[in-house]
């Protein structure tokens, strides 16, 4: 999470201040960047692209049951 919110900022602040700022180290923070997506983090993030095609193709009007009901039925 840190890492992520150094990524995002890394424009505005250096980052080098941020490491130091949130306690983590430079070396850490550049070994994550540089470091595949887990199988984990690929798999979220499919099912979040699911979830969002659904939601962009109801108009935004199904709820958490709906759209868990449309993903089931789509597999």
């Amino acid at each position: 999470m840190k890492y992520a919110w150094i990524t995002e900022h890394r424009d505005s602040f250096p980052v080098a201040l941020m490491c130091q700022l949130l306690q983590v180290s430079r070396s850490g923070y550049y070994a994550s960047v540089d470091r595949p997506p887990s199988r984990r983090a690929e798999r979220t993030a499919k099912i979040h692209q699911s979830i969002r095609q659904v939601f962009d193709e109801r108009h935004t009007v199904y709820g958490p049951a709906k759209v868990a009901q449309e993903l089931a039925q789509r597999e």
